[in-house]
């Protein structure tokens, strides 16, 4: 979530600044070069987990994390800012308040589907799915732009070739790392290899599609970077902590990219960047802001998750469901 907070402050904060040729800039430029994956991770552990197995556990719970946010974060702009805007508020899904959003509903919808038909696959039949899904995501989509296919990894075609690539983690990709001898030191060794590759396409390939979710460059990091945190062993003490945060990690996206909450940090941080006289502040205060635009919203989101958890078992009992906790 820090490195979706790095890519959204270079993308929607700086890039109004109109200060191409910084230093700091340029610097950070560089930077999203090589996290365009933080997305396809979300989507990998959906896959990985089975986002299938109770679709409408899973969409309720998403649409009551959604327009809980929708509508407190609305009201906070019209006290604040003045304006409210009805469709942001009581209408999320469809009117792109948060575009990552209405794909994964969308994906959770699908992902029933994805499940029963995988169930009944054999190997060989998962493998023809994964490469076929590649190819219209990365040769169709990414390198041709073949209309429809191509939104700069934003599509449906994305999130299903994603997802069914977390569906091949969990029945054959942890098989075969587990399989191999060093297997930590060989996934950080290749990450490192994929990045020299991204510096060298940097000469001749475009920014756009360079940073695209749908880029082979995005695809397999996310892969490798999900295969090494699967053979780490986190000890009980910072397991806490990461539970602690990474359980609000969804929040933290929703409340800083609402479309008043940005209005609103905008011009806050354009006036404290530029008051920085050096490179080094002008970093520093990027990762800075990088950090608290993550520590606050989770804990904004620990008033949330008791109201939520509460309306869903609400629901839950509501439609004739077993409790969900």
């Amino acid at each position: 979530m820090l490195l979706i907070n790095l890519w959204h402050i270079h993308g929607h904060y700086m890039r109004v600044l109109n200060i191409g040729d910084s230093s700091s800039n340029i610097f950070m430029t560089y930077v999203t070069y090589f996290i365009p994956f933080h997305v396809n991770l979300f989507i990998l552990v959906a896959g990985y987990f089975g986002g299938g197995k109770n679709c409408v556990k899973a969409l309720v719970k998403n649409l009551l994390l959604v327009y809980f946010y929708s509508v407190s974060l609305g009201m906070v702009g019209l006290l604040v800012l003045g304006h409210f805007s009805w469709q942001h508020a009581f209408l999320p899904i469809s009117s792109l308040t948060w575009w990552f959003m209405t794909m994964y509903a969308v994906m959770i919808l699908i992902a029933p589907i994805i499940e029963s038909y995988v169930a009944k696959c054999s190997r060989k039949a998962i493998y023809a799915i994964v490469a076929g899904a590649l190819f219209v995501n990365l040769y169709l989509g990414n390198i041709r732009h073949v209309a429809h296919l191509y939104d700069e990894g934003r599509g449906m075609t994305t999130f299903v070739c994603i997802y069914f690539i977390g569906v091949w983690i969990r029945k054959e990709g942890i098989g075969l790392i587990n399989r191999l001898p060093w297997a930590r030191t060989c996934l950080v060794v290749s990450i490192i290899f994929v990045m020299l590759i991204q510096y060298k396409a940097i000469a001749w390939y475009s920014w756009t599609d360079l940073t695209a979710y749908s880029s082979p460059y995005s695809i397999v990091m996310s892969v490798l970077i999900f295969l090494l945190f699967a053979k780490i062993n986190i000890s009980e003490s910072f397991r806490k902590p990461i539970l602690f945060f990474s359980s609000s990690a969804i929040s933290v996206y929703l409340i800083t990219e609402y479309p008043a909450i940005r209005g609103m940090l905008s011009p806050l941080f354009a006036s404290q960047y530029l008051s920085c006289n050096t490179v080094p502040m002008e970093l520093s205060f990027i990762f800075f802001s990088a950090v608290i635009a993550f520590i606050i919203p989770c804990m904004i989101d620990k008033v949330r998750i008791p109201i939520t958890n509460y309306m869903s078992e609400r629901v839950a009992k509501y439609i004739n469901l077993r409790k969900w906790q």
